[in-house]
C-alpha cells in the first residue's frame, strides 16, 4: 500500500505542479506584457492611470495561482487535432459472491472462475512484503528534481521578503522612539485633500531624531514620520511635506506597494514582475506629486523643496522598501522633470473609473484562470467523450449482488457494484 501512495504523491509533484506552474507562469507573462503594452499606449496619459494599470497588473498576478488551481478547466480547442479511435478500457473487478437466499435465490456463472479477494490480497501481501516492487527510478529522479525546484523557490522568496521583514522591525523601533507631533498645518493639509474622515482621524505625525528623510507607512493607523529638524522648516516647506505624505494616504500607495513586494517574492525569478514592481513605485510619486501640484502649489517651488529634502538625505535600503520616504535619489531627476512640465497631463483617476477598470480586469482574470488549451476535433471525428460513450452505449449490463470485502476480507459496507460487458453472461435461474 505504502508504494502506492508514493507513486500518488511523485505524480502529483512532477506532473500535477509543474503543469500548474507552468500555466501560472504563462498567464503572468500575458499579463504583464499587456500591462506594458497598455502603459506603453498610455505614456501621454497621467501617472495615475498608468499606476492604477501597474497596480491592476500586481494583484492579478498574485491572485492567479489560486484561480488557476480552483476554477475549473475551460477546454478551448487550439491544439492540433489527435486521433479519437481509442478503446474504451472498461472497469474490471474482483468480488467473492454472496450466498444464495429466499429473496435471491439466483445463481449467477461466468466463464471465467470468481476470485476470493481474502486469499488474493493475502497473496499479493505476501509477495509484497518479500520482494516490495520499489517505484521506478525517473520517478525518483523527478520526485527528487521537484523538492529541489521547491527548496529553491522558497530560498529565492525569503531572500527578496528579509529586507522587507528587517525595515518593518526598525520602523517599529523608530516607532518607539519618536514623539507624537500635533500640527494646525495638518488640518488644513487634509482639507486641501479632501481626505476620507476615516482616514483622516488614523493619520498620526511623528517627529524622530534618528531619521532624517520624510516617510510614511501603515495599513490601519497612518503614519507620517518627520525629521527633528522639520521644526525649524518654513510653512510652505512643511505644508509640501505633508501633501505629499498624505497624498501617499489617500491613494492607497503603501498597500501597494506591499503587494508589489509579495509578487516579486512570489515571482522572484522572472524580470517583468521586478520591472512592474518598480514602475508602480515610479509612477505612484509622479501621481503624488500631481497631487500636491493640483493644491494651488507651484511647480517651481515645490521642486525646490524636493531637491532640499532630498540633498544629504538617504534613506537606508531596508527603510524604502517597508515604508514609502518622499525623495529617493534614484527617482529624483525624473521627478523634477515631471514637475516642471507644464505640458504633462496631471488628471486624476476618478473612483467610477477605479470601479470600471476593476470590473473589467475582474471578468478578464476569471476568463484568463479557467481556459485551457485542447485539441481540435477533425471533421468526421468525436471527441474522446463521444468515443466512449458510443462504445458502451449498447453494452448489455447485469446486476450481481454479493459481499465486497477488503484487503482483510473484512466486508465493505453499502457497496454496490456494476459490471459492464461486452457479452451478456449466462444466467441459470
Amino acid at each position: 500500500m505504502n508504494w502506492h501512495l508514493d507513486l500518488l504523491s511523485v505524480s502529483l509533484d512532477s506532473g500535477t505542479w509543474q503543469s500548474l506552474a507552468t500555466s501560472v507562469l504563462v498567464r503572468a507573462t500575458i499579463i504583464l506584457l499587456v500591462s506594458l503594452l497598455a502603459t506603453w499606449t498610455l505614456r501621454r496619459a497621467s501617472a495615475s492611470v498608468r499606476h492604477l494599470v501597474w497596480a491592476s497588473a500586481v494583484v492579478c498576478v498574485l491572485m492567479l495561482p489560486g484561480l488557476v488551481f480552483l476554477l475549473p478547466a475551460l477546454p478551448i480547442p487550439i491544439l492540433p487535432a489527435q486521433n479519437t479511435s481509442i478503446q474504451p478500457e472498461l472497469p474490471r473487478l474482483v468480488f467473492e459472491p454472496a450466498k444464495p437466499t429466499e429473496e435471491n435465490d439466483h445463481d449467477y456463472t461466468s466463464p471465467h472462475p470468481l476470485i476470493n479477494t481474502q486469499e488474493f490480497f493475502a497473496a499479493r501481501n505476501a509477495q509484497g512484503s518479500s520482494n516490495p516492487t520499489p517505484p521506478p527510478r525517473h520517478a525518483v529522479l523527478s520526485l527528487s528534481k521537484m523538492n529541489w525546484l521547491v527548496l529553491a523557490w522558497i530560498g529565492g522568496g525569503v531572500v527578496v521578503l528579509w529586507p522587507l521583514a528587517l525595515g518593518h522591525a526598525r520602523l517599529w523601533k523608530i516607532k518607539r522612539q519618536s514623539t507624537q507631533w500635533n500640527l494646525e498645518v495638518l488640518t488644513q493639509a487634509i482639507g486641501e485633500l479632501q481626505l476620507p474622515a476615516w482616514k483622516a482621524r488614523r493619520v498620526i505625525v511623528l517627529r524622530s531624531q534618528t531619521e532624517n528623510a520624510p516617510m510614511t507607512w501603515g495599513f490601519g493607523r497612518s503614519v507620517i514620520l518627520l525629521p527633528d529638524e522639520a521644526e525649524g522648516w518654513q510653512p510652505d516647506r512643511l505644508r509640501a511635506v505633508l501633501l505629499h505624505e498624505l497624498a501617499h494616504i489617500h491613494r492607497g500607495d503603501y498597500p501597494a506597494q506591499i503587494l508589489g513586494r509579495l509578487a516579486c517574492a512570489v515571482y522572484w525569478f522572472h524580470p517583468l514582475v521586478w520591472i512592474a514592481a518598480r514602475r508602480l513605485r515610479v509612477e505612484g510619486e509622479h501621481a503624488c506629486d500631481d497631487l500636491v501640484l493640483q493644491c494651488d502649489s507651484r511647480p517651481s517651488d515645490y521642486a525646490s523643496h524636493l531637491l532640499a529634502i532630498a540633498r544629504g538625505r538617504r534613506v537606508a535600503s531596508g527603510l524604502s522598501t517597508a515604508s514609502v520616504p518622499m525623495a529617493r535619489v534614484s527617482q529624483l531627476e525624473e521627478r523634477l522633470r515631471a514637475i516642471l512640465d507644464h505640458s504633462r497631463n496631471r488628471r486624476i483617476v476618478t473612483r467610477r473609473e477605479v470601479r470600471s477598470l476593476g470590473l473589467f480586469i475582474a471578468i478578464s482574470l476569471l476568463s484568463l484562470s479557467a481556459v485551457r488549451p485542447g485539441p481540435r476535433i477533425a471533421l468526421g471525428q468525436t471527441s474522446p467523450t463521444q468515443a466512449i460513450a458510443r462504445e458502451t452505449q449498447d453494452v448489455p449490463t447485469m446486476q450481481v449482488t454479493g459481499q465486497v470485502r477488503d484487503g482483510k476480507g473484512q466486508p465493505i459496507a453499502n457497496a454496490g457494484v456494476v459490471i459492464l460487458g461486452r457479452r451478456k453472461l449466462p444466467c441459470h435461474t
